[in-house]
């Protein structure tokens, strides 16, 4: 079996920007994993009602170019999610709960929440980087360009 989305919502989005969480099939997670799970939650496991997940959040740029109008600039995922019915709750790997602090303790919230979060974090840092960067940016535009033309040229020889 191979894996494929299960489900993907699409949490945030602002020209050019869009954040999108996807719940992959994960078969490498089992109940067998921990001990925290009932006869009746394997066996809910077994018939399908509930199942493991990865998460995978996704921050893309539209480029605007034809072929190539979304570009990857922060990512992040983690497997062994739970997402389905089991005997007690109803386990929704997209449950979105943000961290919080209570005295020296800090609580991270949702799988969900945390895999954003860092996806956003790759994708600001990745942002920031590129600030000020406009005349490397202008030369390898200007190489890719040269170098097609010489491909174009060399392939009519």
């Amino acid at each position: 079996m191979s894996e494929y989305i299960v489900e993907s919502r699409t949490l945030f989005e602002c020209a050019p920007l869009t954040v999108t969480l996807e719940a992959w099939t994960d078969e490498e997670s089992s109940p067998a994993d921990a001990e925290c799970y009932s006869p009746e939650d394997v066996a809910l496991f077994t018939s399908g009602e509930w199942q493991y997940v990865m998460l995978r959040a996704v921050v893309t740029v539209d480029t605007g170019q034809p072929g190539h109008h979304e570009m990857i600039i922060g990512e992040d995922s983690l497997s062994g999610v739970e997402h389905g019915h089991m005997s007690d709750v109803e386990c929704d790997a997209f449950e979105m709960t943000g961290g919080w602090s209570e005295g020296n303790a800090h609580f991270s919230g949702s799988s969900a929440w945390s895999v954003v979060v860092d996806a956003v974090g790759q994708a600001e840092s990745l942002m920031t980087a590129l600030q000020g960067q406009s005349d490397a940016l202008s030369e390898i535009e200007s190489w890719v360009d040269n170098f097609s033309e010489a491909a174009k040229a060399a392939a009519h020889e």
